[in-house]
């Protein structure tokens, strides 16, 4: 909570982890990167031209909304209720200081199979 979000390392990296071996789709990396300082660290070389469109499109996301993410306010808020109900995480909000625009990322994770929220 000391730090701010835009401090955070954060990357797009390649579709499986090499720390973890998990996989996950470009959407999820992106949107999780987005709310960091959003570095890449994939080799590009091997994209198609479907990644690399993907990519740019995330890279334009990224850009649109920089300056509410690296100056906007971070506001922490309590999810503790949603997250027994349901699993749901929620990260800080960037707000702009007038008010005028906010980003939030709501998160509800995949659950395993017979497994039960509460």
């Amino acid at each position: 909570m000391l730090i701010p979000p835009e401090f955070m390392g954060a990357h797009i990296g390649p579709n499986q982890s090499p720390a973890t071996g998990r996989r996950h789709d470009l959407a999820f990396r992106a949107v999780t990167a987005l709310f960091g300082h959003f570095g890449i660290e994939w080799n590009l070389l091997g994209l198609d031209d479907a990644e690399l469109d993907a990519l740019a499109e995330a890279v334009a996301l990224h850009r649109r909304f920089r300056a509410l993410l690296h100056g906007g306010d971070a506001v922490r808020f309590d999810t503790a209720r949603l997250h027994r109900a349901r699993g749901v995480r929620a990260r800080p909000i960037r707000g702009a200081r007038d008010g005028a625009a906010a980003l939030v990322r709501v998160v509800e994770p995949a659950r395993e199979r017979g497994e039960r929220g509460g």
